[in-house]
């Protein structure tokens, strides 16, 4: 696959992603840029804001599925609970 046909796949990818985009309305939108966001990096956009937000934080909702706490406070030297959440 040369150069011109990489790039005229990823342009017919994003014009199908701004389609998508412009049918789905609301919250869909939403819930379809989260779900992505969580099959590419294991956090939706909650979690990537929620994590910014707490300091040293690793706060995902695939913690909760390994039976670990929503947010994962770390330091330096260990990994320990400090948030209720």
């Amino acid at each position: 696959m040369n150069l011109a046909q990489k790039l005229l796949y990823r342009l017919a990818y994003v014009a199908v992603l701004i389609c998508l985009c412009a049918y789905l309305q609301g919250c869909a939108v939403y819930s379809v840029a989260s779900g992505v966001s969580l099959i590419t990096t294991q956090k939706s956009i909650s979690d990537h804001v929620l994590s910014n937000t707490v300091p040293n934080a690793d706060c995902t909702i695939i913690n909760v599925m390994k039976d670990k706490y929503y947010c994962e406070v770390k330091d330096i030297s260990r990994t320990y609970n400090r948030t209720g959440i």
